[in-house]
C-alpha cells in the first residue's frame, strides 16, 4: 500500500475484490520509533525535539496558534508558493540525482525541487534515523558464505556449524546468526525458518538461493556471489 499507485484486497467476510487510486499518506507518531527491515526505504523521519524541560512545555508558544485554520484560510497562497517552487525546478535546468526507485514521481515532483532549493535531501533521513539490519544480515551472510560457498547445505548443517566448540570458542558465530533474527542457531527446525524467511536476499556479497525443487522441510540452499554488476 505504501508503494503501489492502485491499492486492492479482499472486502471483509466476502469475496469481492476492493481496488481503489491510493493517494493516502500514511504517518505514525511514537517514541524513538525504527522502522525495520524493508520499512526504513519507504520511510522518512521527523525528529520532534523540544529542547526543553517537560514542566515547560505548556508555555511553549507558536507564531500560527492554530497550524490547521491557518492552512485553510490560505490555501490559495500556499498552493500558488508551492507550485511556484515546482515551476522554477523545471525552468532552472537543474539535473536531479538518480531517482528514488519506487518513487519516481515523488522523487521528481517534491525531493528534486528540495534539493534545487540547496535543503537537505529527503530520503538522508533514511540513513541516519533507520535501523534495516543490513548490517547484521550482512555478518551473517559472509559468514554463511564463507563457511558453505561452493556447496550446498540445509538447516542441519548450519546448526551443526553453530554448535559450541564448533572451530568457534569465542562463541561469536551463534551470537552473529542470533543478531540476524535468527533467534536459535543451535535449532535446525528454527535455522529452517530463518533460512526461508531470507532466501533469494542479497547482503555482504551473497545471495541465499534455494534450490528449485527441494522440499520445504528439507530445502536446500547455495550462496551465490553477487557483484555490483549482478544487482544493476
Amino acid at each position: 500500500m505504501l508503494t503501489a499507485p492502485v491499492w486492492e484486497d479482499r472486502k471483509l467476510c466476502e469475496s469481492t475484490m476492493i481496488r481503489a487510486i491510493n493517494r493516502a499518506v500514511i504517518s505514525a507518531t511514537g517514541n524513538n520509533i525504527v522502522p525495520s527491515q524493508d520499512m526504513p526505504r519507504r520511510s522518512l523521519v521527523i525528529r520532534l525535539v523540544a529542547n526543553m524541560p517537560v514542566t515547560e512545555l505548556e508555555k511553549r508558544a507558536f507564531t500560527i496558534t492554530n497550524l490547521r485554520e491557518y492552512v485553510a484560510a490560505h490555501r490559495v497562497e500556499l498552493l500558488m508558493a508551492a507550485l511556484r517552487i515546482f515551476l522554477g525546478h523545471r525552468q532552472s535546468g537543474h539535473i536531479s540525482p538518480v531517482s528514488f526507485p519506487s518513487f519516481e514521481g515523488w522523487s521528481r515532483m517534491v525531493r528534486d525541487p528540495l534539493i534545487w532549493l540547496g535543503m537537505t535531501d529527503p530520503i538522508e533521513s533514511q540513513k541516519g534515523e533507520v535501523d534495516d539490519e543490513s548490517i547484521s544480515l550482512v555478518d551473517a551472510f559472509k559468514l554463511l558464505g564463507s563457511m558453505f560457498e561452493g556447496t550446498t547445505f540445509a538447516a542441519n548443517d548450519v546448526a551443526h556449524r553453530m554448535q559450541p566448540n564448533f572451530s568457534d570458542t569465542d562463541g561469536k558465530n551463534p551470537a552473529t546468526l542470533i543478531a540476524s533474527g535468527c533467534r536459535e542457531p543451535q535449532n535446525p527446525r528454527i535455522v529452517g525458518y530463518w533460512l526461508g524467511e531470507y532466501r533469494d536476499k542479497v547482503a555482504g556479497g551473497y545471495q541465499l538461493r534455494r534450490l528449485p525443487g527441494s522440499e520445504t522441510h528439507s530445502a536446500r540452499y547455495r550462496f551465490h556471489r553477487e557483484s555490483a554488476e549482478d544487482l544493476l
